[in-house]
């Protein structure tokens, strides 16, 4: 046992997806939306400091003319917002004086839980689980409640931690550091009914489940298709090219092993493995894995034929250019999301004035002649609240054919705010609603405090986010009501 972690066995990985620049038509509409790159530090993209965002942004936050409407949203209507991370300004970290970020959610066994990082001299991955009660909300700790968190070496520090339900336990991926100044790949899962019942199913070595144990990852996610899990992530190279990994779990408890299905090489299912690629994600669609990613400041996509003995990626952003709008400007944060039967890709783009925009664009669900059409106006900016802002982190839930997209913005007195913006699923005419009151300061309980990694999710059919906010970040909640 370790910090109330027992030691199982090996590997782990996951993707994401992205439409062809050939193939992506200008539709018409109102607005854009969302998600990419690792940013531990704020160095692993380029972007200097922790908040990627430049500290001598203008001044104020202008409501720009891009078509925003004031009507509902059809499926889940959002008046106003609650905190129910608890009383006053202190979140759910375990010590409200230390720094905490990247929260993330995820439901499991009909509870909300949310995981997320905690400063302990270096970062711990924290646990809680929700009581499910809006009007008297508690939260309990679901890390065994130690000074350190769950990680597999306490004085290592961790990063970007996802949760995932899978065949009946919680699971847990993020990576860590392993004393060389390399990240491995870990996981673990939750395997009885007290919150310090986890176990390691990464091999519980010093080297987690990397493809090679002396390269470095990034960022990693899991997710479940066809019952079973895969994970994803990006992995450096002796090419010093990062390459996106695919493995899957065999789901045994008692000899836990993960098998790559990205081709069990030294080189990973990029579009062109001489060039690096961040931030995966994966989603199932349509019966079949879809992955998306940034590579070489292009958005990329390709899909999986779902056969881990023989496994095959196929492109279907066209090759080329991949799916941004401009393909001379950098992409960050893929997301994907499915709504409505259709699949759908966002991601933050520089503008002309090299301002990261909100970017969506819907996938035509044809493999073999895949296109792509702009569902965010189609024009030289996104979906910002005000285009002349920098944003980042977009990421989006959906609820029938709706969807709603989150991100964090440059507002008032160059404090970032959290932007939530539903869209109705209507491609033809695109419209997109701000649900965070719609003003100059977002979601943030303090329009005076920065806010950064906001999430959402669906839960017994409300609408929460979540986000880290001040100094020392705390991680606040919000329901939609």
């Amino acid at each position: 046992m370790r910090h109330q972690l027992s030691h199982l066995a090996p590997l782990v990985s996951i993707l994401l997806l992205t439409p062809p620049s050939g193939c992506l038509s200008r539709a018409g509409f109102q607005s854009p939306v969302q998600d990419d790159a690792q940013r531990e530090g704020g160095a692993e993209d380029g972007r200097g400091d922790g908040t990627g965002l430049d500290a001598g942004s203008t001044d104020g936050l202008s409501s720009p003319e891009d078509g925003r409407s004031d009507g509902q949203i059809p499926s889940v209507t959002i008046n106003g917002w609650s905190f129910v991370h608890g009383a006053g300004s202190a979140g759910l970290n375990h010590d409200t004086t230390e720094a905490a970020t990247y929260p993330n959610f995820a439901i499991h066994g009909g509870k909300l839980f949310v995981t997320w990082l905690e400063n302990r001299g270096v970062n711990q991955v924290r646990v809680a689980v929700y009581n499910g009660d809006d009007n008297s909300p508690g939260w309990a700790t679901f890390d065994g409640g130690a000074a350190t968190g769950l990680n597999w070496d306490p004085t290592h520090a961790a990063t970007k931690p996802s949760l995932t339900s899978f065949n009946g336990n919680l699971h847990l991926l993020w990576s860590e550091e392993d004393g060389t100044q390399k990240r491995q790949v870990r996981a673990a899962l939750h395997v009885g009914t007290g919150a310090t019942e986890w176990a390691f199913i990464d091999g519980d070595a010093a080297s987690g489940l990397n493809w090679a144990p002396n390269q470095t990852v990034g960022y990693q996610e899991m997710i479940v298709f066809d019952d079973r899990l895969y994970a994803i992530w990006d992995e450096d190279s002796p090419s010093n090219s990062e390459q996106v990994r695919v493995a899957v779990f065999n789901g045994d408890l008692t000899t836990p092993t993960w098998s790559f299905v990205d081709g069990d090489t030294g080189l990973g299912i990029n579009h062109d493995t001489s060039q690096s690629a961040k931030a995966p994600e994966l989603l199932p669609f349509n019966g079949k894995l879809y992955a998306s990613w940034r590579e070489n400041h292009q958005v990329r996509a390709k899909v999986y034929n779902g056969q881990d003995a023989a496994p095959i990626w196929a492109s279907i952003d066209g090759g080329g250019d991949g799916l941004n709008f401009r393909a001379d400007k950098d992409v960050f944060d893929v997301e994907m999301v499915v709504a409505g039967g259709k699949l759908y890709l966002a991601w933050e783009e520089m503008n002309g004035s090299d301002i990261e925009n909100v970017r969506a664009a819907v996938y035509n669900g044809n493999d073999a002649a895949p296109s792509w059409t702009f569902i965010d106006g189609g024009g030289a900016d996104g979906l910002n609240y005000d285009t002349t802002k920098l944003i980042e982190n977009p990421q989006a839930v959906a609820v029938d054919s709706v969807i709603y997209a989150t991100w964090y913005e440059v507002g008032p007195d160059k404090k970032t705010q959290v932007r939530v913006r539903a869209y109705g699923g209507d491609d033809t005419a695109p419209n997109w609603v701000f649900i965070d009151g719609d003003q100059p300061s977002g979601l943030n309980r303090s329009a005076g405090a920065n806010a950064i990694h906001p999430q959402l999710i669906i839960f017994e059919q409300r609408l929460y986010s979540t986000w880290s906010e001040g100094s020392p970040g705390q991680i606040y909640v919000a329901v939609g009501k």
